[in-house]
């Protein structure tokens, strides 16, 4: 009677949680705070890299982020001075390098 019988896949590791819905999550930050400004991501990485850019699988989110910044004529705050700022148009001007 004390023994539970176990069925494959059914141990608490293998169980899979539903993902969040953009409903559930709650965000913290005000819709509308002045000086932030939410940029839609509505351009390509083609449209963002230099011709002769070569960039790694770890740089692409940094790189992205940075031309988005490009485009909208923002700047991107980061702490890592290990991003390509030469391989996106006009990302060295977009780069707000952190020094801490």
């Amino acid at each position: 009677m004390g023994s539970k019988s176990k069925t494959p896949g059914s141990s608490r590791r293998n169980r899979c949680v539903p993902p969040l819905t953009l409903k559930k999550m709650s965000f913290s930050l005000p819709k509308k705070s002045p000086g932030h400004y939410f940029w839609t991501e509505d351009l390509s990485i083609l449209e963002i890299l230099e011709p002769d850019a070569i960039i790694t699988h770890s740089q692409i989110t940094d790189v992205y982020l940075l031309g988005l910044a490009v485009r909208n004529k923002g700047k991107l705050a980061t702490l890592d001075q290990r991003i390509p700022v030469d391989a996106v148009r006009g990302g060295r001007q977009a780069r707000e390098l952190i020094i801490s």
